[in-house]
């Protein structure tokens, strides 16, 4: 049986410089400058969520996953079945055995398929099936809480400022160099045509 760390890593964690800048903190501040945030200003909203995994698999029809986790989710809805109990049952996941819990995410440590669906869910609400490149999702949200960034998470958004910087000067730099060296020809459409 796989642990909670294992369902981070190797269900919905993705790597954070798959999305440059979108570490998703924010100043607790009006302040918006990244260079100007302090350790004690930076908070993210963590979500905490259960889901249920039907995985990717040959011979699985999309469509087919898609109506199973819509009935599950009908049955949620219609207070005739417990999330916790479907997941612990159908769950194709490591966090199975403990209901579909994540844990506490914060933005950028999933898949944006799922973040993005996630994040639109009011606390208690519960997803349509969502497809990620691990499977289809259902998921639930349970609580929402404001943290300060961890240390590492601190660096993370920092190396992402600093990235897009870097992105933003070279491409400019390129534009540039590219007007620079440009010819320009104005030709007369009239005499083209003929």
């Amino acid at each position: 049986s796989r642990g909670l760390g294992d369902v981070y890593k190797r269900q919905v964690l993705k790597v954070m410089d798959r999305r440059a800048g979108g570490s998703g903190a924010r100043a607790a501040t009006s302040n918006t400058n990244p260079a100007d945030l302090t350790p004690q200003n930076m908070i993210v909203t963590q979500t905490l969520a259960r889901h249920i995994l039907i995985r990717q698999r040959q011979g699985l029809q999309d469509a087919d996953v898609e109506r199973r986790l819509q009935g599950y989710r009908d049955q949620i809805r219609a207070k005739t079945a417990d999330f916790e109990a479907l997941a612990k049952k159908f769950s194709e996941d490591g966090s199975a055995p403990n209901g579909g819990l994540l844990g506490w995410m914060g933005p950028g440590e999933l898949v944006p398929p799922f973040e993005i669906a996630m994040n639109r869910l009011q606390i208690g609400e519960v997803s349509d099936p969502v497809k990620t490149e691990f499977g289809w999702h259902l998921i639930q949200v349970l609580e929402r809480r404001d943290a300060q960034l961890t240390v590492e998470k601190q660096r993370e958004f920092a190396r992402a400022a600093i990235r897009e910087r870097k992105f933003e000067q070279a491409y400019q730099d390129w534009l540039r160099q590219l007007r620079d060296t440009a010819t320009v020809k104005i030709l007369n459409l009239d005499e083209q045509v003929r």
